[in-house]
Order: C-alpha cells, then sequence, then structure tokens
C-alpha cells in the first residue's frame, strides 16, 4: 500500500484538528445554554416563594427565548459535525410526556360571602393551595427544561440527529407549558389578593395592577 505523501497527513491533521475545535466551540456554547436554564430554575424557586411574578415572568420569558430557531441551528451543525467524526449515533430516544396543569385541575375553591373568620381563613388555605400547585408545576418544568436539553445536547453530540432533535421538541413543549403556567399562576395571585391582600407580603403592591386587569378580562 502506498503511504501517502507528508502533505496529506498533514492535511487531514489539520481538518481533524479544525473539526474537533469546531465540535469544542459548539458543545460549549450549547452547554453554556444548560447552564442558563440550571440558573433560570435556581432563581426561580424563590421567586415564586415570595410571589415576586415579575420576576417569574421575566425567568419564563428568558426560557422560551433560549430556545428560538438560531439554537436549533447550531444543534443541527454539532449533529453534522459529530457525524463527519464519529458516524451517525442511535436515533432512539426515551419517549416522554410533558405534564400539564390547567384551571379545573388546580385545588378546588369555595367562595364565601360571608365575613366569619374560619370561613375566610378556609378560602385563603384553598386559595394558597391553587397558587402553590402552579408554583410547583412551574420548578418542576424548569428541571424538566434542563434534563431534555442535556439529553439533546448529548446527542447532538453522538451525532445522533433524530433523538436531538426530539429532546429539542420536547424543551419547546416544556417552554410553551411554562408560558401557559406563569398565566395560570398570576390569575391565582390575583383570586388571592382579592381576598387577601396580605398573604401575598410585600409583592402585594406591585400585584394590583395586574389584579385589576385580571378583573377585567374575568368580567
Amino acid at each position: 500500500m502506498t503511504t501517502p505523501p507528508q502533505w496529506r497527513m498533514d492535511e487531514l491533521e489539520a481538518l481533524e484538528e479544525r473539526l474537533d475545535n469546531e465540535i469544542a466551540g459548539l458543545d460549549e456554547q450549547l452547554g453554556a445554554v444548560y447552564s442558563q436554564i440550571e440558573e433560570l430554575a435556581f432563581s426561580i424557586d424563590d421567586y415564586l416563594a415570595e410571589n415576586d411574578f415579575i420576576q417569574v415572568e421575566q425567568a419564563v420569558s428568558q426560557l422560551v427565548g433560549l430556545f428560538r430557531e438560531d439554537i436549533e441551528d447550531d444543534l443541527e451543525y454539532l449533529i453534522k459535525l459529530s457525524e463527519i467524526k464519529n458516524g451517525e449515533g442511535d436515533s432512539m430516544s426515551c419517549g416522554a410526556e410533558i405534564p400539564t396543569l390547567s384551571k379545573d385541575r388546580l385545588p378546588k375553591r369555595e367562595p364565601t360571602q360571608s365575613d366569619d373568620h374560619d370561613d375566610v381563613d378556609y378560602e385563603v388555605s384553598a386559595l394558597n393551595e391553587r397558587v402553590n400547585a402552579c408554583a410547583n408545576h412551574l420548578r418542576d418544568l424548569f428541571g424538566q427544561a434542563l434534563e431534555h436539553w442535556q439529553e439533546a445536547n448529548e446527542a447532538a453530540n453522538n451525532g445522533s440527529g433524530p433523538a436531538a432533535r426530539t429532546e429539542l421538541g420536547y424543551v419547546r413543549k416544556v417552554a410553551t407549558e411554562a408560558g401557559k403556567t406563569f398565566a395560570l399562576w398570576q390569575a391565582c395571585l390575583s383570586e388571592l389578593y382579592v381576598v387577601s391582600p396580605g398573604s401575598l407580603g410585600p409583592i402585594s403592591d406591585l400585584l394590583l395592577i395586574p389584579v385589576e386587569r385580571w378583573i377585567r378580562s374575568a368580567e
């Protein structure tokens, strides 16, 4: 067998090095998205505990914004480069069902017309349960976004195009569900504010305008 000339070998090594550098750069770039989701997931836990709807809305918007078309282009590029380097990977992806939450699945509330202290306390407790159900669902969704994005990134690194695209689809569904859940959570906060503004703590004054908007939309 004829040995390729040294300049050919040098060219191949240079191409391989360039390929490795491109893959490493994309992996770092997409890995930064994981770090961003992780930071949002950590922060939103405190925001929800404080009923800080402004910060929660921003966190949800940032999550949605992370997975627009440009991130898909980067993922596809990584898939192609990984296929060139290592061949096409396993196309299998574990099926997943994205959890959803709707108003009719929230804990029931029984509005009271009574001024009796016990009756009001009972309604406030029920409304707090509804707020907490939405908050816990949002926390779970951010955790799921983190998990599915990691799976998408790993699949892309393995040249597993179908699996990476499937996982990206899951992340986008999670982000969409987070937007819907935020709206439901804010509506539940508004219901609680109407009955017991003090239950929300310092954030109650900031909630006044969204509450008025919610009341008008419900009329």
